[in-house]
């Protein structure tokens, strides 16, 4: 699919840092499925040479790589304790400069920590097409009422900041909510998003396992709903 040319309903996945090699070991996962997804890098700079070779193989199967920053810096604290133009001169300008060095082209920009604000946001929209941050519903709230995870599929590409839900840890008694918002994107022809970080079976901080992975992929395609990465929008 072309840039820009999102107009289906879907689902746009996104995994953070940089989980090479489990991410290598999902990738006949997404490829069963025909599933296209994203992934966002941080410390660029620490990456050994078999990880950036593994992030090209990525990008190769049709994958998004795109910049999580440098050290993984919350945006909005680093801006109020030093200011916005240091943390894109420490934080943004740096991270871009190693991808490209890489051969990587960066179009989209997820936050550390999920931390953004309006000025942050501002800024980097004026060196990424989108980028990205996670919020969740309320509590009591379901997650197919959270109207901000998603958007109409035909006026997303307008979206700059996409706003994802994050899916680690998903397990049975989480996977219907995610379920119901599915069928919310099927039935309305909208696009939703979520987010997680590693894919694997061994339990940590970040983590979401295959499992879930492929129940969410199995649900989508069985519901005709797209994959999209962020450059397809």
């Amino acid at each position: 699919m072309a840039e820009g040319a999102t107009r289906e309903p879907g689902v746009i996945l996104s995994f953070d840092d940089a989980f090479v090699a489990d991410w290598l070991a999902a990738m006949p996962l997404f490829e069963r499925y025909k599933a296209h997804v994203t992934f966002f890098i941080s410390h660029f700079e620490r990456l050994t040479p078999e990880q950036i070779d593994g992030l090209h193989r990525i990008e190769r199967a049709g994958h998004a790589i795109e910049c999580h920053g440098l050290r993984h810096e919350r945006a909005a604290t680093y801006c109020r304790e030093h200011s916005l133009e240091q943390w894109l001169e420490c934080e943004v300008h740096p991270a871009v400069a190693w991808m490209r060095q890489e051969g990587f082209e960066p179009t989209a920009f997820a936050y550390p920590c999920s931390e953004n604000d309006d000025q942050t946001d501002r800024a980097l929209l004026g060196v990424f097409r989108h980028i990205r941050t996670n919020r969740g519903p309320e509590e009591g709230q379901s997650l197919a009422a959270f109207d901000p995870v998603f958007a109409p599929a035909d006026r997303i590409a307008d979206r700059g900041c996409i706003i994802a839900k994050r899916i680690d840890r998903t397990g049975p008694e989480e996977l219907p909510e995610i379920e119901a918002a599915l069928e919310r994107a099927a039935a309305r022809r909208e696009c939703v998003a979520f987010n997680s970080h590693n894919i694997s079976d061994m339990p940590q901080r970040n983590y979401v396992t295959p499992w879930a992975v492929e129940a969410i992929l199995r649900q989508s395609r069985e519901l005709g709903l797209a994959f999209h990465t962020v450059r397809d929008l």
